[in-house]
Order: structure tokens, then C-alpha cells, then sequence
């Protein structure tokens, strides 16, 4: 079965949003790691938006 566009973007979106907060809450946190993670998020994010809105 084919997955939603706007649902796709948004899972890969939760996942590294994930991986950022479990990154941060780890003992030694990598910042850019974090960073990175936290902004490919946003991204996907966006992605979903202008999927689910046709921009």
C-alpha cells in the first residue's frame, strides 16, 4: 500500500525529531548532532505542509 505523501514526510519528520531529543537527553549530547537532526526535521516538516496544502 502506498504511503501519503503529506504522511510520509511527516513520519520521516517525527523520526528525526527522535533522534534529536534522544540525542540531547543522552549523557554527553552531541550539539551538532542534535542540530542537525533538529533541523532536517524542520525541513520534512515544511515538506509536509506544502504537500498537504499543494504549494
Amino acid at each position: 500500500m502506498k504511503q501519503n505523501p503529506f504522511h510520509l514526510w511527516q513520519n520521516k519528520a517525527e523520526k528525526d525529531l527522535l533522534s534529536a531529543e534522544k540525542e540531547f537527553a543522552s549523557e554527553n549530547p552531541i550539539t551538532e548532532t542534535v542540530c542537525f537532526h533538529s533541523e532536517q526535521a524542520v525541513e520534512k516538516y515544511i515538506k509536509a505542509y506544502l504537500v498537504k496544502n499543494e504549494k
